[in-house]
């Protein structure tokens, strides 16, 4: 499981200011509230983001990647007489979770066969939900989906670019009598992409995640960026051009092309989790490539898929 978290000076598509008084204004902004004590990494970076913002007039909003993070890191220290806070125990049993589910599904005779149908790990149960929905094929908008978009980082057109494709709602049981897992075709089909998108109710006792989520890409041999290095989330927003927030979870690569994220158990994240399932209408997946370069895949749930989210998550919360 890879631990970091990064702060780019703007967002995927757009090109940073240089400044006009030797130091570019996200330069500027990081330098002097590194130095502040009290501030964690995380309100370090929001802090040097809204000043960014501030300065530019928001014609440069900084974009941070990151994965959760296990305590509190401080880059001028920790604020006087606060110690530093340490994980909840749910978050670290889930850490120590998924990172054992990673290396036991990585020590396998072959990590990147046959990824529909990866190797059971014991102990961990059942063992339907440790395999990813099977793979989409891309090809052509499917009439009657919603509208997904990918947004890809270009050094060579500030704009980036823009590729545009669909989503196909549906639920699927992974085995009789089983949990309905609500899952996502998606298909950019100029740039050879797919993912199977799926959100399911965690039953497995022993990793302490409320929901999972599985993300299994199908990418062609000649992918420009070569494969996806990294998942580092799952965000929600009000429309396309909006924001994401996002989910509170821990992300792990199982496979080359399998990701999975588990939502944190804790009540109140949860609830913050299920709100944003709920009131939000967009998905925003993060996406770092194995060339370094930056995208964001981004579906609508549409009618379609709002449905079948608040039906999954009204019948799982009374299975509690």
């Amino acid at each position: 499981m890879s631990i970091f978290s990064c702060s780019f000076a703007t967002q995927p598509g757009n090109v940073a200011q240089d400044g006009v008084d030797g130091n570019s204004p996200y330069t500027k902004a990081l330098a002097q509230t590194i130095k502040r004590p009290g501030l964690n990494i995380f309100e370090a970076f929001n802090e040097v983001g809204l000043a960014v913002m501030q300065a530019t007039g928001n014609a440069q909003q900084p974009w941070v990647s990151n994965s959760p993070i296990r305590g509190t890191f401080f880059f001028a220290g920790a604020p006087a007489n606060v110690v530093a806070a340490q994980p909840t125990n749910e978050v670290a049993l889930l850490q120590e979770r998924l990172k054992a589910l990673e290396q036991q599904l990585k020590q396998s005779k072959d990590s990147d066969v046959a990824v529909a149908t990866p190797p059971a790990v014991a102990p961990v149960a059942p063992q339907a939900s440790l395999r990813p929905s099977s793979p989409p094929t891309a090809g052509a908008v499917v009439p009657g989906s919603t509208r997904a978009v990918l947004y890809e980082e270009d050094t060579n057109d500030p704009a980036g670019k823009l590729f545009v494709g669909s989503a196909v709602w549906r639920t699927e049981t992974t085995k009789p009598g089983g949990d309905a897992a609500v899952r996502a075709d998606v298909q950019i089909p100029e740039r050879g992409l797919a993912l199977a998108f799926s959100l399911r109710r965690n039953t497995d006792k022993a990793l302490p995640a409320s929901h999972t989520v599985e993300f299994l890409f199908t990418l062609p041999a000649n992918f420009a960026h070569g494969s996806i290095s990294n998942v580092p989330g799952v965000l929600l927003k009000t429309n396309e051009q909006a924001r994401g927030v996002p989910l509170a979870g821990l992300s792990v690569k199982v496979t080359t092309s399998f990701f999975m994220v588990g939502l944190s158990a804790v009540e109140t994240d949860l609830q913050r989790n299920i709100q944003l399932l709920t009131e939000r209408t967009w998905f925003d997946i993060p996406i770092v490539y194995a060339d370094g370069k930056r995208a964001i895949l981004a579906f609508d749930k549409g009618e379609a898929g709002a449905r079948l989210l608040q039906q999954a998550l009204t019948t799982w919360a009374a299975q509690k």
